[in-house]
């Protein structure tokens, strides 16, 4: 259950024109009566945003004027993401109750050049990181760099790093020593690499008969663009082909994957937004979702915060999606190897495998064939057990695979974020993928091998510091008896 919101908004979305000066009113009001109620502004506008009153706490109700200046627009800036946010933080309280995120858009924002950053080489090589010298990218979240508080970019891992190895919980630059504070989560990123890797790595058009997120103009293909004045989706070629003119080449394009998430509009009040989502299946009172107007007339406990609940479900959608790719792209990769690798240790061409054979020969001439024969049947079976292994994880590959694209599917579409018990079952059963995995594969040298070949070779026991033991060095001055 939560407590109604004692602020209240009028607008959650502002849209401004890049070339012309404008002032938005925002009114701040409250049902609250005899008591005082604080409200603090929050933002991550560029200069040429004016704000009165200015961030910081403001008593309710009020008024809050946003004014932009067209002739101050910054050359460098992330403006897909501009957020502006009124949060309810009441006297003598240090959490924010709850707040009321009003998105920006700067509308016809002219395209700008990008210049080359710190990171970036003159040799047009790709930025990487200082520290880790490993490239930037936007795909892996540990390589996404971020800005500290000095100017200096890191990527994310590092900063955590860095962070996580500090007696105080800071970030020091390793350039200037200077220090920066906070959640590395939320340190800001160099959009202006993040620009550059996009552009340097344009793909061509990804056909399939049915794509994830079909382009407007050819729904064959997969879009990997979402212009926002246009309000549909591209592919890379088809944007570029649309948008060739130059009456149209001012349009802002974000990745898919930014796509802004468009909240559902209130079914009793058309006008306002969904504010609200009541849980309890049985509820007499509808609709399930509804804005601040049908708060009143909804007096179900269960009622939660709609924007919250669909972050949430979107954010656990992330992860499991994230956990399946790294499934996907590192464990099974290195699984494999180690079980070609522990495969290939048994091969007959293995110099080590053929000086068994010399020892078997020389200690048991008379029996020589019978403990061929069983040395061979125990490499054989070995490699069997590897081979069946090996043909597991190739199997469990495939479908893994294909629960990583309905992940991603599900994440594309961007709706359905209410209900991801499907997704959650798809985590659980990669999960239950991985554990029918053999855990143990020793490899030849694990082995103690014995020259009567009496039995199969025995692993060595393994002592306490679970350091592995060695197979006695071949003693070419040994003396051997056959008749042992």
């Amino acid at each position: 259950m939560i407590r109604r919101s004692p602020i209240a908004v009028d607008k959650y979305v502002l849209d401004f024109n890049a070339n012309e000066v404008s002032t938005q009113i925002i009114k701040v009001t409250t049902e609250i009566k005899g008591r005082d109620v604080l409200g603090e502004i929050i933002h991550n506008l560029p200069p040429c945003f004016d704000i009165d009153p200015p961030a910081g706490r403001m008593a309710v109700p009020s008024e809050v004027r946003v004014t932009y200046k067209s002739t101050m627009y910054p050359l460098e800036f992330d403006y897909d993401n501009l957020e502006f946010t009124i949060a309810e933080r009441f006297r003598n309280e240090e959490d924010l109750d709850a707040k009321h995120l009003i998105k920006i858009n700067l509308l016809g924002a002219p395209s700008r050049p990008i210049r080359k950053a710190r990171n970036m080489t003159s040799d047009n090589t790709e930025p990487s990181c200082d520290i880790c010298t490993l490239k930037f990218s936007e795909d892996d979240m540990n390589r996404i760099p971020l800005v500290l508080s000095c100017g200096h970019t890191l990527c994310r891992g590092c900063c955590q790093t860095l962070k996580d190895r500090s007696f105080n919980r800071t970030v020091s630059c390793p350039t200037d020593r200077s220090v920066t504070r906070g959640d590395v989560s939320k340190f800001i990123r160099n959009f202006c690499l993040i620009n550059y890797l996009r552009e340097t790595t344009q793909k061509p058009p990804v056909f399939c008969e049915n794509p994830f997120v079909p382009c407007f103009e050819n729904p064959n293909h997969e879009a990997a663009f979402y212009c926002s004045t246009c309000d549909v989706d591209f592919c890379e070629s088809c944007f570029q082909t649309v948008h060739s003119h130059k009456i149209l080449a001012n349009h802002k394009v974000v990745p898919i994957a930014d796509k802004p998430f468009k909240p559902t509009m209130c079914v009793n009040h058309p006008t306002k937004y969904v504010r609200y989502l009541c849980t309890n299946e049985n509820c007499v009172y509808q609709p399930k979702l509804f804005c601040d107007d049908c708060m009143p007339d909804h007096r179900c406990p269960y009622t939660t915060d709609y924007f919250d609940r669909i972050s949430e479900n979107r954010g656990r959608v992330v992860k499991i999606s994230n956990f399946i790719k790294q499934v996907d792209t590192n464990v099974m990769p290195k699984r494999k190897k180690v079980v070609m690798d522990c495969k290939a240790s048994f091969s007959e061409d293995d110099r080590t495998i053929q000086m068994c054979y010399e020892k078997i020969e020389a200690h048991f001439e008379r029996l020589k064939d019978t403990a061929i024969a069983r040395f061979g049947c125990f490499l054989e079976n070995a490699k069997d057990t590897a081979q069946r292994e090996l043909n597991r994880i190739e199997k469990n590959a495939g479908e893994i695979s294909k629960l990583r694209k309905d992940v991603d599917k599900f994440l594309n579409r961007r709706e359905g974020f209410l209900d991801i018990e499907a997704m959650v079952d798809k985590e659980y059963e990669v999960r239950k993928k991985m554990a029918v995995f053999q855990r143990d594969m020793p490899k030849f040298s694990d082995y103690d091998f014995k020259p009567a070949m009496t039995e199969f070779p025995q692993k060595f026991p393994q002592p306490e510091n679970d350091a592995s033991r060695k197979r006695p060095a071949f003693d070419p001055n040994e003396i051997i008896s056959i008749d042992d």
